[in-house]
């Protein structure tokens, strides 16, 4: 058994499959994301921690504000995080894996960098082995953080693997919003 955590637009009202439930992946929005391939497979991101949820869904703002929970193309939605246990744990590859990463002729730089067409080619690569239901690797922005990509067909209506366990409506005094903050040195701006 193993938790994950995912930073979500979320509805309370909505049911699987809709947009706003924790497990909703929407494909039409994938395309540009580290392990995205959309032709092949559907792509849920999951974070080992919830503080690496948080750091991975709002690092690249140097200011926090109340504002980044805010999900304006879907009404009545906030940010929340969302709590997932995975019972047995997915099958993944573990791209921390020297030897794995000797097999894919991938280096590690490669792995987390930033050439998501690198990123992606490794992806499918893993993908058509059919073998793996997705990947881990450490984060970009705290490789304490371990990440995981979760695969499923396009045509799948409950493909994941997951049981949601919780969900927290985010602000900035949340205790994963406030460690991945410390973490990653940002400011959060309280007032409003």
């Amino acid at each position: 058994m193993i938790q994950l955590y995912r930073v979500v637009p979320w509805l309370p009202s909505a049911s699987l499959g809709q947009p706003g439930h924790p497990l909703f992946v929407d494909v039409s929005r994938q395309g540009g994301g580290r392990a995205d391939n959309p032709r092949h497979y559907q792509a849920l991101y999951v974070s080992e921690s919830a503080a690496g949820a948080v750091g991975e869904s709002f690092g690249d703002h140097l200011d926090w504000s109340h504002e980044m929970f805010d999900v304006p193309w879907l009404a009545g939605a906030n940010r929340a995080l969302a709590t997932f246990r995975a019972d047995p744990p997915p099958k993944v590859l573990d791209l921390d894996d020297p030897s794995v990463l000797l097999r894919l002729g991938a280096r590690p730089t490669e792995v987390v960098g930033r050439d998501r067409e690198r990123t992606r080619e490794i992806a499918l690569a893993v993908w058509l082995e059919s073998r793996w239901q997705g990947l881990r690797w450490w984060s970009w922005w705290r490789p304490a953080w371990r990440n995981q990509v979760l695969w499923a067909s396009p045509e799948a209506a409950n493909p994941w693997p997951l049981e949601v366990v919780e969900v927290e409506e985010l602000a900035l005094s949340h205790p994963a919003v406030v460690l991945a903050a410390d973490v990653l040195k940002r400011r959060l701006q309280t007032g409003r």
